[in-house]
């Protein structure tokens, strides 16, 4: 059988030397690896993720050395030889998967990294995922790189409308919030709450990632930052804040989401009603009984039904 793979992995012919690796994919590891690692300079882009992919369930932590230098070639020329940012994303999670210290340098560069396809940034999951990976590091001075991650609104490529501009770099914001509660430095909480305090133009799914993560850091004054969303306009950021602060005071909130029923939209106080039945307390039934003639129709629906 290997006689035979040889010369397919040696063609010049992409489609022969993927039918050679789908071929090893079905060997033993010890068979299929010393034939794989040569494909690491394959010029396919396209085949050379599927090689990545395979050598990481295959090998691991026994080519991590074959992967770090891999991921240097690929920065030599990354247009043509990692066009969707993809095989450096496979490195960086088997890095964080192998808790690999002495790769944070290749962290730190996906970090960093934009690279521009056709008008359109290819690098921003890989920054996001680096981000993360990062964060569970807890490597030092980390927070000052995440706090300007938070707050890096700017596009890499041209945008059209307000809209576009929001959510051109939503992704990296949102690990970049999470990774403040990940990483766990009681500074970061300043940040968010700054972030919450003052949101501009932020996109609800970062300013949840914000909430979460102050929960997450165990703020104190957590309360304070997330408590004026119960009056948000947008029923998502309404349930979000509910849920939070459900997590987070238990039975204490349960008053304050009564109090914030007088959210005039529906779809919020339904929100709100589901929130308080999921509080365990003896006070959540009689809470619910009560609301059962509360003077808008929405939340006596819901809490009939739960009741």
């Amino acid at each position: 059988m290997i006689n035979k793979i040889k010369p397919l992995l040696q063609s010049r012919k992409v489609e022969e030397r993927l039918q050679a690796v789908n071929i090893l994919s079905k060997r033993s590891k010890e068979e299929a690896v010393p034939l794989l690692l040569p494909l690491l300079r394959d010029p396919s882009s396209y085949l050379l993720v599927k090689v990545v992919r395979l050598l990481c369930e295959m090998a691991e932590t026994t080519i991590l050395a074959d992967f770090f230098a891999l991921y240097d070639w690929i920065e030599e020329n990354p247009s043509k030889r990692d066009p969707n940012c993809e095989i450096r994303g496979e490195i960086i999670a088997l890095i964080g998967k192998n808790r690999a210290l002495n790769a944070v340098d290749c962290l730190y560069r996906a970090l960093h990294t934009v690279q521009i396809e056709a008008q359109t940034d290819v690098s921003i999951q890989l920054r996001a995922n680096a981000a993360l990976l990062l964060a569970d590091f807890h490597l030092q001075g980390l927070l000052a790189d995440l706090s300007i991650m938070l707050f890096d609104f700017e596009p890499n490529v041209p945008v059209q409308t307000t809209n576009e501009y929001r959510y051109a770099k939503m992704l990296t914001r949102q690990a970049a919030a999470k990774g403040i509660g990940i990483y766990g430095d009681p500074s970061g909480a300043a940040v968010l709450a700054v972030k919450l305090k003052y949101p501009d133009q932020e996109v609800p799914e970062v300013l949840v990632e914000c909430m979460d993560a102050l929960v997450a850091l165990e703020d104190p004054r957590a309360k304070d930052w997330i408590m004026p969303y119960l009056e948000h306009e947008d029923p998502y950021l309404v349930a979000t804040a509910a849920t939070v602060l459900s997590v987070q005071l238990k039975e204490e909130a349960i008053s304050i989401l009564v109090e914030a029923l007088r959210h005039p939209m529906p779809e919020a106080q339904t929100a709100l009603v589901y929130t308080i039945s999921s509080i365990r307390s003896k006070k959540t039934t009689i809470i619910l009984r009560q609301l059962c003639t509360h003077p808008s129709t929405a939340v006596r629906k819901i809490a009939g039904q739960l009741v």
